[in-house]
C-alpha cells in the first residue's frame, strides 16, 4: 500500500499545490498556517518540544524495545498539560497528559500537542 503524500493527507486527495485553483491554494494554505503556526512561532515550539523530548528521556531503561515518546500540551503560550511513556506496556505519553488534564479539569479544547513522535492510539501489544 502507497504511503500518501503530506499534501494528500492535507487535502484528502492527490491533488498537488500546483494543479489548485488560486482560492483553494489559499485555503490550503490557511489551514497549513493554522496547523504549523508562523515562523514567529518556531522558537516557542522549540522551547516545548526540548521540554518534550527532557520528559521522553525519562523512559530510558524502562520503554524497551518501545521508543522514548514525551508529549506537552499547550495553549496561549502555556503548558496544559504533559506526559511521557513511563514503562514498557506502560500507558503512551500522549495518553499520560489527557489523563492528567481529566484528573486536574483542564480544558485543552483548541490547544496544540508537542509530540517526540507521531501520537498513537494504538491500545494492546
Amino acid at each position: 500500500m502507497r504511503r500518501r503524500t503530506a499534501m494528500e493527507r492535507m487535502t484528502g486527495s492527490r491533488l498537488s499545490i500546483y494543479e489548485m485553483s488560486h482560492g483553494d491554494f489559499e485555503m490550503w494554505d490557511r489551514n497549513r498556517r493554522n496547523m504549523l503556526g508562523t515562523v514567529d512561532d518556531m522558537p516557542q515550539y522549540r522551547k516545548y518540544m526540548t521540554q518534550a523530548l527532557e520528559l521522553a528521556h525519562k523512559g530510558a531503561g524502562w520503554v524497551n524495545p518501545n521508543p522514548l515518546v514525551g508529549t506537552v500540551v499547550v495553549r496561549d503560550g502555556e503548558i496544559l498539560a504533559a506526559g511521557y511513556h513511563d514503562r514498557y506496556r506502560g500507558p503512551h505519553a500522549e495518553r499520560m497528559a489527557f489523563d492528567y488534564a481529566d484528573e486536574h479539569g483542564v480544558d485543552m479544547h483548541g490547544a496544540t500537542v508537542i509530540d517526540t513522535l507521531e501520537p498513537c492510539c494504538h491500545v494492546g501489544s
